[in-house]
């Protein structure tokens, strides 16, 4: 905390600055007015410290130093000029994170994730079972070395296009040629001099868990049949992904009602961990909300905005309130009085009259201007507040999930005062590019007698990246698939 006074050619002025750290962020406040105006920017500051993310009593106090991230503030921070020329700001070097995904039905993007994560792991435990029976079957053999050095060469490049670190590039690219080099070396130690290698194995292998002697055609054939085996499945699961993507999400799935996952993807779910289907189950029996239920968000940590991807430099502002010297309009009614409800409703209705602008978007999006209320709660303050008669509706206990929606009665107190633990946003959020980027704005305000507090977190969600998107364009016939069973056959040596 710094604090000191200084004389400006305006005058004595007075500055204050607080900064500290908390989950790995660097946060930092200053204030400064002339010295005879400072009992009045006191409120202003302590407004900024306490409705900062996040909040003021769990944070970590730091002398002074100098801050690894920027603390300039952001644009509009500072107040319009006023005779008492006092400014602040508030700046947080990280803003947070919402967690919500706009355009899904978390239930059955969530059944399907499983289902998919049952179907992959049931193939891979057959594939496991089935090279290593290939391993035992076919022994120290060139036919095994070759597919090893194969399936390397094959790897590499996949590793190389997908891996930005040049360095771990490097170590992955090192590691699987020498292991590819080492067992080619062994094979070809052991073709010139079989004594070598049998001296260096100490015959372990061959005498405990190779093939008996005089059956290597039989032991070949094996081999064969267990090769065969295991493009058949690799074969099963590129047909069984292709059927999905064109009788579920394909263009068979146009003019069809939705289908259940619940339901065809019942016997893959009997194989899933049990937890997990009483998640799925939990959001199941929670899809149906409400009639204008505001949604209550539990996060971990200090960044609550998760599904909202990138923050485009939020910024917060405190700015000093005066009252006006007279108490009517100019029509004789009186003004309005200025309250933390009153200037959300105001700002949802300006934002309401964007959805009918013809002019400021292409193809008119803002129809689809979503304007929304939530509340997000921090999870460890919740837990520790949970034995307080108002943490109720929120948690109603240890072993329960948090509650999805909230009552009125509370989001009307918590628009009127946050508490330390949960805070009501308003919530803006727009869809472009064929619903490929979507922009989603958080509104937090506090207004008192002399003070009003605003903080905005705009984000952006950009289009899902070109890889998770070739899955999507999957050729109608079933070449593709068993062109792509082939591939992932010759490199199951080192991807297993």
């Amino acid at each position: 905390m710094w604090e000191f006074e200084w004389t400006a050619p305006e005058g004595r002025r007075h500055v204050k600055a607080e900064y500290w750290r908390a989950s790995g962020t660097e946060y930092f406040v200053y204030a400064s007015s002339k010295a005879a105006d400072w009992p009045e920017m006191v409120p202003i500051l302590t407004a900024m410290t306490e409705n900062a993310i996040p909040p003021g009593p769990s944070r970590t106090r730091c002398g002074p130093r100098t801050t690894r991230r920027g603390t300039r503030a952001p644009p509009r921070t500072s107040t319009p000029d006023t005779p008492t020329g006092r400014s602040a700001s508030s700046s947080p070097s990280r803003p947070g994170r919402c967690r919500t995904r706009p355009g899904f039905d978390p239930a059955r993007v969530l059944v399907e994730a499983i289902a998919s994560r049952g179907r992959r792991k049931l193939r891979d435990g057959i594939l496991a079972v089935l090279f290593g029976l290939f391993v035992w079957a076919s022994g120290p053999s060139v036919v095994l070395f070759t597919w090893l050095v194969l399936a390397v060469a094959l790897v590499i490049p996949s590793i190389w296009r997908r891996t930005f670190n040049v360095a771990l590039k490097a170590a992955i690219v090192v590691v699987l040629g020498a292991f590819a080099l080492a067992g080619l070396l062994i094979y070809l130690i052991g073709a010139i001099d079989p004594q070598a290698t049998e001296d260096f194995t100490g015959g372990y292998y061959g005498d405990y868990y190779g093939p008996a002697d005089g059956d290597e055609e039989v032991w070949t054939y094996v081999s064969i049949a267990l090769v065969v085996l295991m493009l058949a499945v690799l074969v099963t699961d590129r047909l069984v992904v292709r059927s999905l993507l064109v009788e579920r999400f394909g263009y068979r799935a146009r003019n069809r009602p939705p289908a259940d996952p619940f339901t065809t993807e019942c016997p893959l779910l009997g194989l899933c961990p049990p937890r997990l289907v009483r998640q799925l189950h939990r959001y199941r029996d929670a899809e149906q909300s409400p009639q204008d239920a505001v949604p209550l968000f539990v996060h971990r940590g200090y960044n609550p905005f998760v599904g909202a991807r990138l923050h485009r430099e939020s910024w917060s502002m405190a700015l000093p309130l005066d009252r006006l010297p007279k108490d009517h309009k100019p029509d004789g009614t009186p003004f309005d009085e200025l309250t933390t409800p009153s200037l959300y409703e105001r700002v949802r209705a300006a934002m309401a009259v964007l959805q009918e602008s013809e002019s400021l978007s292409p193809d008119r999006r803002l129809r689809e201007l979503s304007i929304r209320e939530a509340v997000f709660a921090s999870s460890a303050e919740l837990i520790d507040h949970v034995h307080q008669p108002e943490s109720v509706v929120y948690l109603r206990g240890l072993d329960r999930a948090p509650e999805r929606y909230l009552p009125p009665g509370e989001v009307a107190a918590l628009r009127r005062q946050p508490r330390e633990w949960a805070r009501y946003y308003l919530c803006f959020q727009v869809e472009t590019w064929d619903r490929d980027l979507v922009m989603s704005s958080y509104l937090h305000a506090a207004v008192d007698a002399s003070t009003l507090y605003l903080e905005w977190t705009p984000c952006v969600l950009p289009p899902v990246r070109d890889r998770y998107r070739a899955v999507d364009k999957l050729p109608a016939g079933v070449a593709a698939p068993i062109g792509q069973a082939l591939l992932r056959l010759l490199r199951l040596p080192v991807t297993i």
